[in-house]
């Protein structure tokens, strides 16, 4: 699993276009940021909506703090987690980046909608919902960005390509009463390779 996973990444990376025209410094290296999701037998459809992406030096940075690097999307990207499985995933852009060491991510979610079509919803497998497109209620945290704090190194000349994982299934909680909430779990995990592979 995990060796068609890295195939069919590299492939993505090698056939995608970033999120805007990036400019590069002597110094900088490029950040990849892709997203896909585990199996899921609950749900489906898993649906949240992407604004952008942030990153920091710093693992205690604060969302007002300076020094934050922001890939912004050039439209929300609505996006069925539980399509991006066995090796599929999403880009969402690439970010030019003085070459360091990055500790923190924050994965930028647009609020719900009052009506449809939703920002955010579950499709229930089973039960008395099944197979109706239900609201997913998101914090105000998730919206400021979902924390990953995840090390990570950008080398000069090189492009890291940051894949986050999201667990849709352990993600989303039924509360009762057809309502639904989603606490973020995300894992990352970095695969670097020369600029323009």
């Amino acid at each position: 699993m995990k060796k068609l996973f890295v195939l069919a990444f590299s492939a993505l990376i090698m056939a995608s276009c970033g999120g805007g025209s990036a400019t590069f410094s002597s110094n900088n290296g490029t950040l990849v940021v892709v997203i896909t999701d585990a199996p899921a037998e609950d749900f489906l459809q898993i649906n949240v909506t992407i604004s952008g992406v942030r990153v920091h030096m710093s693992a205690d940075a604060g969302t007002e703090d300076a020094g934050w690097h922001d890939l912004t999307l050039p439209e929300p990207l609505k996006i069925d987690l539980l399509s991006l499985q066995g090796g599929i995933m999403q880009t969402l852009g690439q970010l030019p980046l003085e070459a360091g060491h990055y500790q923190q991510v924050r994965l930028l979610l647009v609020p719900n909608s009052e009506t449809s079509p939703l920002n955010d919803s579950v499709v229930p497998a089973s039960g008395t919902y099944a197979g109706t497109e239900m609201p997913l209620d998101t914090s105000p945290e998730d919206v400021n960005g979902i924390k990953i704090v995840h090390q990570f190194t950008v080398n000069e000349g090189m492009e890291a390509d940051l894949v986050l994982d999201f667990d849709g299934n352990k993600s989303v909680i039924a509360e009762g009463n057809g309502t639904y909430s989603l606490q973020p779990v995300i894992t990352a995990s970095v695969i670097e390779q020369a600029q323009g592979q």
